[in-house]
């Protein structure tokens, strides 16, 4: 029998709780940013800051900025903030992947918390289904507005 995993699950909820109340400060994209509007960060940021790790920018090396493409995750200490807030927060590595995804929308971040705390034992199938049930059913439809419409209710009156 597979032992029981035991996640952080009051922290779980209180990193969503936080980036739920003040969406200003969230970016999924970016493991924390400062500037003279206040510090952004994503989900596996912010779980690291509300517990007061002290969060830093990596000093520039051209090999880390190689592996990553782009700048490089936060470092608390010598870890970069995904693996210390997946390490915090009590997760698999499948769980921390899942959960931090640049991709997730709030919806998904709910949806996974939940499923998370709910099964601490879930794993990379069942994450990929989670996300995949809190993507809205219809797809989302854009309007290219530049041009008039040909519909009669939008024709303008002489």
């Amino acid at each position: 029998m597979q032992q029981e995993r035991i996640v952080n699950a009051a922290l779980l909820r209180e990193t969503l709780a936080y980036i739920q109340e003040h969406p200003e400060s969230w970016n999924q994209r970016t493991w924390g940013m400062t500037s003279e509007c206040g510090t952004v960060a994503c989900f596996a940021g912010w779980a690291a800051m509300l517990t007061d790790a002290n969060l830093r920018p990596p000093a520039y090396d051209p090999m880390i900025f190689q592996q990553f493409g782009s700048y490089p995750p936060w470092l608390i200490g010598s870890q970069f903030v995904d693996d210390f807030a997946t390490t915090l927060l009590g997760l698999t590595e499948d769980q921390g992947v899942a959960l931090f995804d640049s991709s997730n929308t709030m919806v998904e971040l709910t949806a996974l918390v939940e499923a998370i705390i709910a099964n601490p034992n879930i794993e990379e199938d069942d994450l990929v289904e989670v996300v995949g049930s809190a993507a809205p059913a219809e797809p989302v439809v854009f309007v290219k507005l530049d041009e008039p419409s040909t519909s009669p209710e939008y024709q303008q009156e002489s």
